[in-house]
């Protein structure tokens, strides 16, 4: 009898005539697809950030996710066109335009809050594809706004892009935020070195000394 908790194969399998017919790329993005569908069934957004996502306390790096307002295609472009960073060049594709508008609405966004740390990203949603992100789950123990700075902010967001929408925290397609897991080894190391030194330094103060 095969285990049921077997892993299962490390590649698709082939379930009719037609499917080995499809081009190589097809099959990939095919693929892809069911992969990203499959994630955002089980990575669902949460309101409240589970303590199993605290960067600070769990020994294994957690997913990252990020807590802000999430917009659909439709909203970035229509803010973009609203805001003149739309480009309509005949010599662009339509993913184009939507990188060059993910580009300049938020380095516009950043300028109008004073938030530099305010960023797009790429949820697992069906229904949304960005996410207006202010916090990051690796960096929320470090915020720097006060509450009511943050509800300013939020104000401020839900007015320029026409949104009637909540901040929530949504998983990113980005696994980890790799800088940030340098900052924080950089700061074990830092903490280790200083608690060495402290220890030196009463190991030395310890030491009677001797007059000649």
């Amino acid at each position: 009898m095969s285990d049921p908790n077997a892993p299962g194969p490390a590649f698709p399998t082939v379930h009719s005539p037609q499917d080995s017919e499809k081009p190589f790329m097809e099959r990939l993005a095919e693929r892809s697809r069911n992969s990203f569908l499959r994630m955002c069934k089980r990575l669902q957004p949460m309101e409240i950030l589970t303590e199993e996502y605290n960067v600070m306390t769990m020994r294994i790096p957690p997913r990252l996710l990020w807590w802000g307002i999430p917009i659909t295609e439709a909203t970035l472009t229509k803010y973009a066109k609203k805001r003149g960073f739309w480009r309509s060049g005949s010599d662009m594709t339509e993913l184009d335009r939507l990188l060059w508008a993910e580009r300049d609405c938020t380095r516009f966004l950043r300028n109008l809050t004073k938030y530099s740390q305010l960023e797009l990203r790429y949820p697992y949603s069906l229904e949304y594809s960005w996410v207006v992100g202010i916090y990051s789950s690796y960096k929320i123990h470090d915020e720097v706004l006060t509450a009511v700075q943050e509800d300013k902010l939020i104000r401020v967001l839900k007015r320029e892009l026409e949104v009637d929408l909540e901040p929530i925290w949504f998983f990113d397609q980005e696994n980890y935020d790799e800088d940030y897991l340098w900052t924080l080894a950089q700061r074990q190391a830092k903490k280790i070195r200083k608690r060495k030194a402290e220890r030196l330094a009463l190991e030395s103060a310890a030491v009677p000394t001797t007059e000649s």
